[in-house]
């Protein structure tokens, strides 16, 4: 009999006192990515809202759609999920009173906070990005004409005086298991031909030593205030050159620069993980592939980070493909809805070991950001007349289907394709307590029928139009998998 049990028991409120049958979990989407939400919060039907327990029985004939899961077949390993705690984030949580912030960084990454997302994983920015209420700064700016090769003026006190690295410690307090991935958008606008942060500007080669111990110095500095720096990447979208921090960088450049970076860390000790690129699927194998072809170059980075503005997520499949031992992270693209999850749901399917989506808290009037263009809702809404009042949008609740059920160290599994304009999307992972999370997408405008078949059992489910549900149960005894547990190479 296959039997059932959450899979997160550390989190607050998910019941596991039934043991022998199947938890589950709904969430709705309510006018994705419309303006509306910035004017005040509005009822959504179903928020992470658990079910009637259900239970396996024997396969039948039934002529509904068919969901089949393996965890026999196995693809990459989950390391984390979250979004940013980039500087308008937390300028907005330092508008709050300090106990409402709190709320909020607990209810982020906090995995024991009633309700919470227990976030694992947050991108930050090295220096300033375009979603700042600061002037635009990075570690070691000086004044036009001059250099600091030697890097005597570097510092990341303003990262300090902007409370970016308390709120961060903050965060660290309530989750000890939080990975930190850093980004700059710019070196030193000295180390470019424009001299200038913004505009794009191409990096110089003169200055790749310098700016390998620039981002060495930055890790160091963030550890001394007790925040490790789990991974870097060394150029945020460095093909971009637009009139925020931005910068010009080859792939022969970045190749020297991970080099001369690892060379770095290795002199000091530091276990910091190396990514390349930092951009869309688009374009992407072609300035990775030279990189990874040197063999000095692959032996120094960790594997590659991408964005999702191009929307050919499969590029990613094919840089697995070519590279299977290189890692896939996927470090920022904000999502909304289900079909934003299935977006979700898809980075998964292509390879990617991680997902973090870009900016939590904008206040009501879209602020602060100097972006080029208009935001879209953030997760979390503040009210620019009252910062300690805030709201949730549905994308909060989806997003804990997979935050909170998803356990690091996590499987990939096989399910069978899904089509999302006729039936329901899927995604499954095996956990390490031997726990399988199914999460479920009905992007369809009707309630869909469909069984799930595993392991010579079956459940019978339904899921609302515009709906999300996520299933929980323990798998078979892993030695009686073993025997045919396999690699399957796509899925």
């Amino acid at each position: 009999m296959v039997t059932a049990i959450v899979t997160l028991g550390c989190l607050v409120g998910l019941n596991l006192a039934h043991a022998q049958s199947v938890q589950s979990w709904w969430s709705s989407e309510k006018l994705p990515i419309d303006s509306r939400w910035f004017d005040g919060p509005m009822p959504i039907d179903y928020t992470f809202a658990q079910q009637p327990d259900a239970a396996f029985a024997a396969p039948d004939e039934s002529a509904v759609t068919t969901v089949v899961v393996d965890p026999s077949i196995i693809y990459q390993t989950f390391e984390g999920f979250g979004t940013s705690l980039e500087e308008s984030t937390v300028y907005n949580l330092m508008r709050m009173s300090s106990a409402r912030r709190e709320e909020v960084v607990r209810k982020l990454v906090d995995p024991t906070y009633p309700g919470g997302l227990g976030f694992n994983m947050m991108r930050i920015t090295l220096g300033t990005s375009d979603f700042t209420a600061q002037k635009f700064y990075t570690y070691d700016d000086m004044p036009a004409g001059q250099t600091d090769p030697t890097l005597k003026r570097f510092s990341i006190q303003k990262d300090i005086d902007n409370h970016i690295v308390g709120v961060l410690q903050q965060a660290m307090r309530y989750n000890p298991e939080l990975r930190l991935i850093a980004s700059p958008w710019t070196p030193p606008g000295w180390m470019k031909d424009n001299g200038s942060l913004v505009n794009g500007g191409n990096f110089l080669s003169e200055y790749i030593d310098a700016y390998a111990a620039y981002l060495r110095m930055a890790v160091q500095a963030y550890a001394a205030q007790g925040l490790p720096i789990y991974a870097i990447t060394v150029q945020n979208e460095p093909l971009l050159a637009t009139d925020y921090p931005s910068c010009i960088m080859s792939a022969d450049q970045q190749r020297q620069l991970v080099i001369a970076l690892k060379a770095q860390f290795d002199a000091h000790n530091i276990d910091t993980r190396i990514l390349l690129w930092d951009f869309n699927t688009d374009g992407a194998m072609a300035y990775i592939q030279p990189i990874l072809d040197d063999p000095a170059a692959k032996a120094a980075v960790y594997g590659s980070a991408f964005h999702g503005y191009s929307y050919r997520d499969h590029v990613m499949s094919q840089v697995h493909d070519a590279y299977p031992d290189e890692t896939i992270m996927y470090t920022e693209r904000t999502y909304w809805g289900i079909g934003g999850m299935d977006r979700i749901a898809n980075v998964f399917r292509n390879w990617a070991v991680s997902y973090n989506g870009w900016v939590t808290m904008l206040d009501s009037n879209r602020a602060p950001e100097q972006w080029t263009g208009t935001p879209g809702p953030t997760m979390l809404i503040q009210d620019a007349t009252n910062p300690d009042n805030y709201w949730a949008l549905p994308e909060y609740y989806l997003l804990q289907h997979f935050s909170r059920l998803v356990q690091r160290g996590a499987k990939r599994i096989y399910t069978s394709p899904g089509d999302a304009e006729t039936n329901v999307t899927r995604l499954a992972f095996l956990n390490p307590d031997n726990s399988i999370a199914l999460m479920v997408m009905n992007q369809t405008a009707k309630t869909q029928r469909f069984k799930v078949l595993l392991e010579g059992r079956q459940l019978t489910a339904s899921l609302p139009a515009g709906t999300m549900a996520s299933y929980s149960w323990q798998a078979a005894d892993p030695a009686i998998r073993s025997a045919n547990s396999g690699i399957k190479p796509g899925g």
